[in-house]
């Protein structure tokens, strides 16, 4: 009897307090749907906000013709010491390995006298295994002729793998950029694109001049 009497005791004293912090968080107007909402409108603020800032920051780019790294991108920027830029050559490699890559690297070097080894600071490549690779990557064969020349991811990359993930959510983003590559696919056949640039100059010569 007294060991019913006790456990309702118990009951009850736990029904107590439970009303207890209900009735404090109650007067303190403290609600945790409102404390989760208010926190995931904060995160998504701040997430605008980086992305106006990069989307900012890739017009300006775009604007002066300057690569997007190197940069004193601050509001208070006038775009003071700026990298000079020149794009050397452009080779097709029939080897895409990382020894293929160094060794098409080393033709180049050679041809336009470049003294990579002494002079090469640094080097910029995707994320790929034949290009970022620790033992058969680009970076690593030239890391071991010239351990300077210190490598880092490209940013430009990165920048393109965070535009494509926060386009993925977007169900409507998604579908549309699928279509879009559903449609260079199919007309990359040469008979499609043929017939479609037959189709376009028979419009455009029925097309009448327009009078004002």
């Amino acid at each position: 009897m007294g060991i019913a009497k006790n456990l309702n005791n118990h009951s009850h004293n736990t029904e107590h307090l439970q009303a207890e912090i209900s009735r404090s968080l109650f007067s303190k107007n403290i609600r945790i749907d409102m404390q989760l909402r208010h926190s995931s409108h904060a995160k998504v603020s701040e997430n605008r906000e980086i992305v106006r800032t990069i989307i900012k920051v890739l017009i300006l780019a775009a604007r002066q013709n300057i690569a997007l790294r190197g940069h004193n991108e601050t509001i208070s920027s006038q775009n003071q010491d700026k990298i000079n830029e020149r794009l050397l050559c452009l080779e097709a490699a029939s080897d895409a390995s990382g020894k293929g890559m160094f060794d098409t690297f080393c033709a180049i070097a050679e041809k336009y006298q470049i003294n990579w080894k002494d002079k090469l600071c640094a080097q910029a490549y995707d994320g790929a295994a034949s290009m970022q690779g620790a033992y058969s990557g680009l970076k690593t064969f030239i890391q071991n002729e010239n351990p300077r020349a210190v490598y880092i991811w490209c940013f430009v990359h990165i920048l393109n793998l965070a535009i494509v993930d926060t386009l993925d959510s977007s169900t409507d983003t998604r579908n549309f950029f699928g279509d879009l590559q559903e449609l260079i696919g199919f007309m990359r056949a040469r008979k499609r694109t043929a017939m479609f640039y037959e189709y376009q100059k028979k419009t455009k010569t029925k097309q009448k001049p327009k009078t004002e």
